[in-house]
């Protein structure tokens, strides 16, 4: 898969609520660890900039996903 066919796919999975998993994204995608970690600072910038959200990394579930907004 190309770069951005698989950033759009991350970002879409970040939209729905889906969490973005490390190992997972490295076997499904066939990306390398540095490659892994330029897409998320890529989907920080644009979810910050464009939707203003945050992504974070939850230890508890060894993911990210999309910052819930507090009431």
């Amino acid at each position: 898969m190309n770069k951005s066919y698989v950033l759009l796919l991350m970002c879409e999975d970040l939209k729905k609520g889906k969490p973005i998993r490390f190992d997972e994204c490295l076997q499904k995608y066939k990306i390398s660890v540095p490659t892994f970690r330029r897409y998320i600072a890529v989907l920080r910038d644009f979810f910050i900039e464009e939707l203003g959200k945050e992504i974070i990394y939850v230890p508890t579930e060894k993911c990210y996903r999309v910052k819930k907004q507090q009431k």
